[in-house]
This record gives structure tokens, C-alpha cells and sequence, in this order.
């Protein structure tokens, strides 16, 4: 059975402490975003797309700057439990930056999807992490773990699933020579979307709590599931079509960053409602001390 903290102060430290963690993770989204895209650019660039070596140092300077402001944080919230993970993150981004123009494509593809694994696990760490004391189980609002759980683990998956297509398709798509291995990667991947997406509607829509199906209305308004599922059919044919190849790769990057778009806003989003929330614990206490200066209060108008 977990251990509630029982006094005021150690309920609004851990909450403090949560808010922390969301502030971090909120920096490590964007991080993901634009990581995601540099990946993305690349598999365009090895292929002679100059239109998108253009966007490349814009992209890097931003990744640049967001894992400076992630190490400050990390500093000044004195979160030790996240810091060896976040300079292990550090040290492979500048292998990554420094030669990723050495790598053969498929070498490149999977040197941005160990990286980009890595920053996903750092987001599970600050957001799950069991034994500090700075986030210790009673900092996790015990009635969020579940959609907490989809959304970091399930819908994130997800995410990345969709922005390897992305890479991989503008790729394929720029290419002069067809490649039967990239394409039997690229099918792979996409067939392994559509079992991601059916999972993560379905355990969505088992959890009925208030921040679940609040989630579920923000996918509803970014149309997240139909995004996706047109998206996963039309790739396969745009890749192949007779459009001019640069012009077919830029469709195809621009096609899936509107979709990993709307994605990354309900990420945002169901951030947000997360670091809103109030345990239980906390919400009784606030509770009851409302109470007792309404009695209080009551009291004195009384003697007056």
C-alpha cells in the first residue's frame, strides 16, 4: 500500500516537486519535436534535396538551445535524478550533429531513432522516476497513473511511429534509384502505425477518468485519428507517384509534420492537464482548511 504524505508542507512540496518535473518535460517535448525533424530533414538532404538543407541549421540552432534550457533547469531544480541520463543525451546529440552527413542513409535513420529513443526514455524518467525523493510515488497524482501511462508511453509511441514514416517516405521519395529495402521498412512501419493507433484508441477509451476523456476531446477537436489514418493510406501511393521527385519529398515532409502537428499539440495539451491536477490528498487538505476559516470566521462575526 503506498504511503500518503499527511502534513501540509510535504503536500505542497511534492506538488511543487511535480510541477518541476512538467516544466522539464514540457522543454524535452520540443526537444522531441525538433529532433524529429532534424531526423527527417536529413533522409531528404543524403538524397540531394537542397530545399531542405536550407532549413537544417534553423532546426539544429533550436535543438541547440532547448538542450541548454533543459540542463538549466535540471540545475536549478536540483534534479540529480535526471542529469547523468540528460548528459548521456547530450554526448550522443553531438555524435549525432557532428556526423550524421558520414552516415549511409539507413545508418543515419537508426543513429536518430537510438537518440530519439533516449529522449524518450529521459521524458519517462523526470515524468515516472520511483526513488528520489524530489519524485517520490506520493508526487504522482495516484489517480492520474493511467492516463499518465498512455500518454508517455502509448501516444508518444505513436508519435514517433508517424515521424519515421515522415523521414523515411521523404527519402524514398527523393530518390532517384528505388530501394527495396527502404521500402519494405517503410511498409513495416507503417503497418505497425495502424496497430499502434487501433492500441492507443482502444486504451484511451477503457480509461474513464476526467483527464482521459478530456484527452479524448482534444483529439477529437485536432481530428488526430482520421489524420492519421489518411495519412497511413496515402504515403504508400505518394511515394511512387510521377510528381517530380523534390517536389514528391517535400509534400511528403510536409504532409506528416501537419499530422505530427496536431499530435504534438494534444501532447502539449494532456501536459498541461496533468501538471493542473491536484491529489487528493492535497485537494482534502485544502478542503478542510477552507472549512475550518469559514467556521473560524463565522465565529468571530458571532462574538462581534
Amino acid at each position: 500500500m503506498t504511503k500518503y504524505p499527511t502534513n501540509a508542507a510535504e503536500l505542497f512540496r511534492n506538488h511543487s516537486n511535480k510541477q518541476k518535473a512538467y516544466g522539464v518535460v514540457k522543454k524535452a517535448l520540443e526537444l522531441l519535436k525538433y529532433t524529429q525533424q532534424h531526423r527527417g530533414i536529413n533522409m531528404a538532404i543524403l538524397d540531394g534535396d537542397q530545399f531542405f538543407r536550407e532549413l537544417l541549421p534553423s532546426i539544429t540552432k533550436k535543438i541547440e538551445a532547448l538542450i541548454q534550457d533543459i540542463d538549466l533547469l535540471l540545475i536549478t531544480h536540483n534534479l540529480k535524478m535526471a542529469s547523468d541520463p540528460f548528459l548521456q543525451l547530450k554526448n550522443e546529440w553531438k555524435l549525432v550533429n557532428n556526423h550524421w552527413d558520414s552516415l549511409e542513409v539507413l545508418q543515419n535513420f537508426e543513429v536518430h531513432n537510438h537518440f530519439v529513443k533516449r529522449l524518450m526514455k529521459f521524458i519517462r524518467t523526470v515524468i515516472n522516476n520511483q526513488e528520489s525523493a524530489k519524485f517520490s510515488q506520493s508526487s504522482v497524482d495516484q489517480d492520474n497513473t493511467k492516463i499518465t501511462e498512455f500518454i508517455f508511453h502509448d501516444f508518444i509511441d505513436l508519435i514517433e511511429s508517424l515521424a519515421q514514416i515522415r523521414g523515411l517516405s521523404s527519402h524514398i521519395a527523393s530518390s532517384e534509384n528505388s530501394n527495396q529495402s527502404l521500402s519494405q521498412l517503410l511498409h513495416l512501419l507503417i503497418n505497425t502505425s495502424y496497430e499502434k493507433l487501433a492500441q492507443t484508441k482502444q486504451k484511451l477509451a477503457n480509461d474513464n477518468s476526467p483527464e482521459a476523456e478530456s484527452v479524448l476531446v482534444h483529439i477529437g477537436r485536432n481530428l488526430c485519428y482520421q489524420r492519421a489514418e489518411n495519412y497511413l493510406e496515402i504515403i504508400p501511393k505518394m511515394v511512387t507517384d510521377d510528381t517530380p521527385r523534390l517536389a514528391k519529398s517535400q509534400r511528403c515532409f510536409s504532409l506528416g509534420t501537419e499530422v505530427l502537428n496536431s499530435y504534438m499539440e494534444v501532447l502539449h495539451i494532456s501536459l498541461n492537464i496533468l501538471s493542473q491536477s491536484i491529489s487528493p490528498q492535497l485537494q482534502a487538505w485544502i478542503h478542510n482548511s477552507n472549512k475550518q476559516k469559514a467556521s473560524y470566521e463565522t465565529s468571530a462575526i458571532i462574538q462581534e
